[in-house]
């Protein structure tokens, strides 16, 4: 995953460098080769699920929730769970609910709070 995110900086560093350095001045020279969206209004992206991706968090939920039962149910022969323990578990999968309700593009560990 730390890969990823190293080559996710490397490309925007790439992307920021290609417009300000070269295509911006070039655009400003030339108009008629920007792409015409360059002179549309910018309209922010919202975050949605597909209907596939939205049915496999779904399937995801229902087929914890039994499992987390289950677990609740015998955590309590265990003296000290490791870690956060089952809370910990549970606000996962609540933070995951949360994340169906109001997708994102960026994990907000203030909205997970």
């Amino acid at each position: 995953m730390g890969e990823l995110n190293v080559y996710s900086r490397m490309v925007g560093e790439f992307l920021g460098h290609s417009y300000t350095n070269i295509l911006a001045p070039l655009w400003a020279a030339h108009p008629d080769l920007a792409p015409k969206e360059m002179n549309e209004p910018y309209v922010e992206r919202q975050a949605t699920l597909s209907p596939e991706s939205r049915e496999a968090i779904v399937d995801f939920l229902n087929s914890v929730k039994p499992a987390l039962e289950l677990a609740q149910k015998y955590a309590a022969s265990v003296p000290s769970l490791p870690f956060g323990g089952l809370p910990e578990v549970v606000r996962s999968v609540e933070e995951i609910e949360d994340f169906l309700k109001t997708p994102r593009f960026l994990h907000d560990p203030e909205q997970d709070a």
